[in-house]
């Protein structure tokens, strides 16, 4: 009998082998835990990252302020509205009146007109200066491709056309 109760104290001892293992599988459960506090690090990131949703909806009010500003440019536009009363005034200068604008006759500017009297530019039309026209385009553009620039001739209507034949407009 005393050795059923050796025996029966080995089954103990491998009771407590097994608890050992219990013991381990509890470690093992604990890995899950640290796992855990992990997946905790990363709802502490996502905190971070609402942190930065904040500053994001900061940033909103300063689009709300914007907008507010954008409120003042309305108020600009509306102040523009009065800027197309002037040109509603400067509709006069359509017929070369008052304004710094060609005539089509080339009276009161200093566009090309028919003649080439009063500019630089070759431009039958008597179009804006700085703009090219069709049939010839500002002094300082140059070209094999036949376009016409300035000369400076003594009648004010020589254009030379890049190939170094002087032409009559």
């Amino acid at each position: 009998m005393a050795a059923r109760s050796g025996q029966d104290s080995g089954m103990a001892a491998r009771m407590r082998q097994e608890s050992g293992m219990a013991a381990r599988m509890g470690q093992d459960s604990g890995m899950p835990a640290r796992m855990g506090q992990e997946t905790g690090m990363v709802a502490r990131m996502g905190q971070d990252s609402g942190m930065a949703a904040r500053m994001g909806q900061e940033s909103g009010m300063a689009a709300r302020m914007g907008q507010d500003s954008g409120m003042a440019t309305r108020m600009g536009q509306e102040t523009g509205m009065a800027a197309r009363t002037g040109q509603e005034s400067g509709m006069a200068a359509r017929m070369g009146q008052d304004s710094g604008m060609a005539a089509r006759t080339g009276q009161d500017s200093g566009m090309a007109a028919r003649t080439g009297e009063e500019s630089r530019m070759a431009a039958r039309t008597g179009q804006d200066s700085g703009m090219a026209a069709r049939t010839g385009q500002e002094s300082g553009i140059g070209g094999q491709d036949g376009t016409r620039i300035w000369n400076g001739g003594h009648d004010g209507t020589r254009l030379w056309n890049g190939s170094g034949d002087v032409k009559r407009f």
